[in-house]
């Protein structure tokens, strides 16, 4: 038998961190990071990250010392997300590419004739028309609202398509720029998909409406939740390890 740990044991045996009710900072492999805590009247613990800060979202009487055990499993995923998080964001340009439904496409940014930017799809081209005096941030502007605009038609038609499956109506759809989850369910049965999936592959973006969708049976994450989710999507699990794996680079846009 192989008695070498694996990568996850090898982080959580390094994970350390210091924590009161007023924050603290986390250690994990030479690194640290500021840890931010929030006590809502929610019932389970949520782990964001974002601006390169852990924020630790708990239920009201939640012991902090209960944090041992979930950190330590967390461990991986906390290093790959933070270090990434820390990462300078590349910058949108000329030439540079961005993805749409899972395809690298090639930024063309060419002089707006008017005072607006325009950007349209060209083939394997995103063609960006900017002003000449516009500020700096024009061309990731229009690029994000052009996503923006073209997410809801799209998100619409693949949750018609599974309601149908399911023989629900089509429950009411918004789109959500949240940085840390791709679509949530309420108890309203009204579903919010994050604009920022249309740079993912599509089955991937049907994984995330399927998974949104079972919440209208099943507002859990129970083992009926997930026959659900496996019924609608009978190959969820890989694609849940894609997004797991790559969703934070989807995450930057914007």
């Amino acid at each position: 038998m192989d008695r070498r740990r694996s990568p996850a044991h090898q982080h959580a045996a390094a994970l350390s961190w210091q924590l009161t009710e007023q924050g603290g900072t986390l250690q994990l492999a030479s690194q640290s990071w500021p840890i931010q805590l929030k006590r809502s009247a929610r019932r389970t613990v949520g782990l964001l990250i974002r601006d390169g800060q852990l924020t630790l979202q708990l239920p009201q009487r939640y012991p902090l010392h209960d944090l041992t055990p979930l950190l330590r499993d967390k461990a991986s995923w906390l290093l790959r997300h933070l270090q990434t998080a820390a990462e300078p964001v590349p910058a949108l340009q000329d030439g540079g590419t961005v993805e749409w439904l899972g395809e690298p496409l090639t930024l063309v940014c060419l002089p707006a004739a008017g005072r607006s930017s325009r950007v349209e799809r060209d083939g394997a081209h995103l063609v960006v028309r900017v002003p000449v005096a516009a500020a700096a941030d024009a061309l990731p502007q229009a690029v994000s609202r052009y996503y923006r605009q073209q997410a809801l038609p799209y998100l619409l038609a693949r949750l018609s398509h599974f309601a149908a499956l399911m023989q629900r109506p089509v429950p009411p759809l918004s789109l959500s720029s949240a940085r840390g989850r791709w679509g949530s369910c309420n108890r309203h049965g009204e579903i919010r998909l994050n604009w920022r999936l249309l740079q993912a592959p599509p089955e991937v973006v049907d994984y995330v409406v399927c998974h949104e969708l079972a919440h209208l049976l099943e507002f859990n994450h129970s083992p009926r939740f997930w026959a659900e989710v496996a019924r609608l999507c009978p190959s969820y699990l890989p694609l849940r390890s894609v997004l797991k794996q790559q969703g934070h680079r989807w995450m930057r846009l914007g």
